[in-house]
């Protein structure tokens, strides 16, 4: 049971309240690079622009910025080397076999660095940095013998200017990644063991503040550099260098603006409460997943000081609810009253994750500085990490590969139900993942590839964050690690920006979309009256199918398999360019009307929240009974689709967009189609007759 309302009010003091031992750490350090699968390699082979979300500067900034800081030196060093080899043989032909020596010398000592980055060995890098320095510095120092004369001459004679500012800017770099590898890998172990994480935060802050002024003068060294000086075969490798640079110094201020920002969410200087909820997208909802589990968790300097995960799950945060709010009008098929487990109904995450805090509140008494948001595929990313994890009170080792059969299983059961408490062994297991985490960020072997999981799922939405502090909030929203909707600050300018966001929420399907795959198609075209027309069709195909017992090896099994045939009943919602008419809406739409009988919502009173932010609701009978609305700054077009096990469903929606256009063809258009957490369509689109994208949706993309 979870505690009562005084128990939750009590605070923890930080001198009194005795170190669990547990550390909790997110790094902002990510090296990462756009990349294109499947069938988007085939559309930019044949010359069509995609632009991912990760190309533009608010993916860089933060998970790329200290990858491209590091990325750029290798890249310097490797550009140098032929360059300074000609320039020596031209400009210093009594010191060329010094000179060729030394670039030689720089090159291996970078690419060592590399290695060493690659293995997490700071300090080995940081020795092979300060080498490849050295070496520069000697053919610097070559420079320097020939005299001031000779100096100011090779600076200002075109050809030679722009070998001699490349020179520069490679001491510059070099000196970058002397810098931020220059955390003794013992002392950052020893303080995610012993000490604050945040402090090590902090550390890294500082480093970054150091390195920013070498970023600084290597950029405006690599600005004079003239890429028609330099030999053919060098030219794409500097145009590379350059961009590295650019993306670097663009983003070290965000960096070490995300240091200030984790900091503070971390409790840098006063302990917070967050609320944090599991979602699990086998039964899609608006955000990730129906709420299966949630827990509370205290952080004090980047320590968990205090974790709880109620036995009953999300259900156990009900009994303090004291107002009967009427649930929205698709929920009423499970349940008219509104109750925490389905708080996450609004499609931008940053309004569930109010309304979620708003439920617990109320039901507690006690109030919390955030809400995070953990989905099912984070988990299983974090589990192929921290290994096996032994639960012997239930005789099983749980790992990557069995955790969603046995504990969707295991808290399905009669037994689990009839209990009392079906998410006990949630609250067993999350103690033990935790203390997994921790043994990861503190093993040089891991870390990396820990801190890549967790940025991989902010950027795949299956990581969400949300705090109550508005400066931190504001970061998160610039680099979208909440969720909003429309949230994209870095869309290039344009005319009309078009907007589509496909939301599913599983109504009445048990654990069904296991066996779903969705695809999305997307076609705009010119109106006869001059307006875009926009056609969204939705086709959700069940590949499960109903077998008997004796098929399955074991009980478990025979159970999960029971949960995920079951027939998918699904809200479908469209979030469009504000503005926008329902032209009309065809195709395999759920009549519910038996499933949904007329109810007597006499004692329920509407959520002031959900009619604050959800304006003009109605239905639309003329339509097939589609729902519009308005909401977040969107026009939202809404439906059922019910689809058995073996069969498909396909909806189409037909809207006018509110935008005449009067381009020529395609040109100048843009489209940002968003991502739902939880999921992956296949998603196509195309302006009439021109196929602008054809890919797995994996996460927000700009198009055009």
């Amino acid at each position: 049971m979870p505690r009562s309302k005084r128990d939750y009010n009590k605070k923890p003091g930080r001198a009194k309240q005795p170190n669990s031992g547990i550390n909790f750490l997110v790094s902002p350090f990510f090296v990462g690079e756009a990349t294109l699968t499947g069938d988007g390699k085939d559309l930019a082979a044949n010359g069509v622009k995609v632009i991912s979300h990760q190309w533009f500067l608010k993916r860089h900034k933060v998970f790329g910025a200290v990858g491209h800081m590091l990325a750029l030196i290798l890249v310097a060093g490797v550009v140098i080397a032929p360059i300074f080899s000609f320039w020596a043989y031209q400009n210093i032909v009594r010191t060329k076999g010094r000179v060729l020596g030394e670039t030689t010398t720089a090159i291996a000592e970078l690419e060592g660095a590399k290695q060493g980055l690659s293995n997490f060995n700071l300090a080995d890098s940081r020795d092979h940095f300060l080498r490849s320095y050295q070496s520069l510095e000697n053919l610097n120092q070559e420079i320097n013998r020939a005299g001031v004369a000779a100096k100011l001459l090779m600076a200002v004679i075109p050809q030679s200017a722009s070998y001699y500012h490349l020179l520069q800017a490679g001491l510059h770099l070099s000196q970058v990644g002397y810098v931020l590898s220059g955390t003794d890998l013992n002392s950052l172990n020893q303080i995610l063991k012993d000490g604050e994480p945040t402090a090590l935060i902090q550390k890294i802050e500082v480093k970054l503040k150091t390195a920013r002024p070498e970023i600084e003068l290597a950029a405006q060294e690599l600005e004079q550099v003239k890429i028609e000086d330099l030999p053919s075969a060098e030219q794409p490798r500097i145009a590379e260098l350059q961009t590295q640079v650019y993306l670097a110094t663009a983003g070290i201020n965000q960096l070490i603006n995300a240091c200030d920002s984790l900091s503070q969410f971390l409790g840098a200087d006063n302990w917070r409460r967050y609320l944090v909820l599991f979602q699990n997208n086998l039964e899609m909802r608006p955000t990730g997943g129906f709420i299966s589990a949630a827990a509370l968790v205290d952080l004090d300097r980047g320590r968990i000081k205090q974790l709880e995960v109620p036995p009953g799950g999300a259900y156990d945060y009900n009994f303090g609810l004291s107002l009967n709010r009427a649930s929205p009008h698709a929920l009423h098929l499970i349940n008219p009253r509104w109750e925490f487990q389905d708080c996450n109904w609004f499609p931008d995450a940053r309004l569930s994750a109010k309304q979620c805090a708003r439920f617990f509140e109320e039901s507690t008494g006690a109030s919390v500085d955030g809400v995070i948001t953990i989905n099912l595929p984070a988990v299983i990313e974090i589990l192929k990490l921290a290994g096996p994890i032994v639960m012997s009170d239930y005789g099983i080792i749980i790992d990557s590969e069995n955790f969603i059969t046995f504990t969707q299983s295991l808290v399905e059961s009669r037994e689990a139900r009839a209990s009392g408490r079906p998410k006990q062994f949630l609250a067993d297991l999350a103690p033990l993942l935790i203390e997994k985490m921790e043994a990861a960020l503190a093993n040089p072997d891991q870390i990396w590839q820990l801190v890549t999981a967790l940025t991989n799922a902010l950027q795949s939405k299956d990581l969400l964050i949300y705090s109550i502090n508005q400066q931190t909030q504001s970061w998160f929203d610039e680099h979208d690690w909440s969720g909003g909707l429309g949230v994209e600050p870095n869309i290039p300018p344009a005319k009309f920006i078009d907007h589509l966001t496909v939301n599913v929420a599983t109504v009445n399907g048990g654990k069904s979309d296991y066996n779903i795959k969705q695809q999305v198609v997307y076609r705009v075209e010119m109106g006869a009256d001059g307006y875009l027309v926009g056609n969204v069709a939705v086709k959700r195909t069940h590949q499960g199918a109903r077998q008997l017992r004796e098929a399955f090896s074991t009980q478990a099994a025979a159970d999960f398999n029971y949960l995920t045939a079951q027939p998918n009943l699904s809200y479908i919602r469209l979030y469009v360019p504000a503005g926008a008419t329902l032209v009309n809406v065809t195709g395999d739409v759920a009549d519910i009307s038996s499933l949904l009988p007329p109810q007597d919502l006499a004692g329920y009173i509407p959520d002031e929240f959900y009619s604050r932010e959800v304006r003009k609701e109605q239905m639309n009978p003329e339509m097939s009974n589609t729902v519009s609305a308005q909401e977040s700054g969107f026009a939202v077009f809404a439906n059922y689709m019910l689809v058995e096990p073996g069969q498909s469903g396909e909806i189409f929606f037909r809207y006018r967009l509110p935008i005449k256009w009067e381009a020529n063809g395609r040109g100048g258009y843009q489209l940002l189609a968003e991502k739902q957490p939880g999921i992956e369509s296949d998603f196509t689109a195309w302006f009439e007759d021109s196929l602008l994208y054809q890919s797995k949706l994996e996460h927000d993309e700009i198009i055009y």
